[in-house]
């Protein structure tokens, strides 16, 4: 799910962007009314790792949950979309087994998405998690790796609160989930 300028839209594994009706669900979502609070300039090229290690640090604290939105043309883009699943449902791990990887070059659009605190470990991806979505809405999906270029500008909002919907009946009230699955979490975010 990609969400850019109030439009919710559903990057498929088929590779293609398709905008989906209000009435559609899904198991998990981050969301904010994007709101810059400041701003940072890259001083050279980056990928996922080196954007990763380098970006947090300049964040007026690595404490806070920040919204990302950066806009331009990125010289490599490596993203991914995990098929529908269906009951009984796949562990998060063995439903990435079946992802498609779509390569971009030189591709313009929107990276959106989040990075989250160390102590966020069991509510949400600690780190980035990162989508983009071409200007043209035919291209998108999760970033597994991409090429900022120097001088890009990247747009952060701090977010000092949340709130968490959960549901009150059905399957989420019966399963378990004591178990700590940050290890793979971060496996199938990378």
């Amino acid at each position: 799910m990609i969400v850019l300028d109030g439009v919710v839209c559903q990057a498929r594994s088929d590779g293609k962007i398709y905008q989906v009706p209000d009435n559609v669900t899904t198991p998990f979502a981050t969301g904010t009314y994007f709101d810059r609070d400041g701003t940072i300039t890259t001083d050279k090229p980056m990928n996922m790792t080196t954007f990763s290690s380098e970006i947090p640090g300049r964040f007026p604290s690595r404490d806070m949950e920040y919204a990302v939105w950066i806009h331009g043309t990125f010289p490599a883009m490596e993203i991914r979309a995990i098929p529908a699943q269906h009951k009984p449902y796949p562990t998060l791990t063995e439903a990435a087994r079946t992802q498609a990887v779509y390569t971009y070059t030189n591709t313009t659009g929107t990276v959106v998405g989040f990075y989250s605190p160390v102590y966020f470990t069991q509510l949400d991806v600690v780190g980035f998690h990162l989508h983009f979505i071409s200007d043209d809405r035919q291209a998108g999906g999760h970033i597994l790796d991409f090429t900022v270029p120097e001088n890009t500008t990247v747009d952060y909002d701090i977010t000092p609160g949340f709130t968490m919907i959960l549901p009150t009946n059905g399957t989420f009230t019966s399963v378990n989930l004591s178990q700590d699955v940050s290890s793979d979490l971060e496996k199938v975010e990378r």
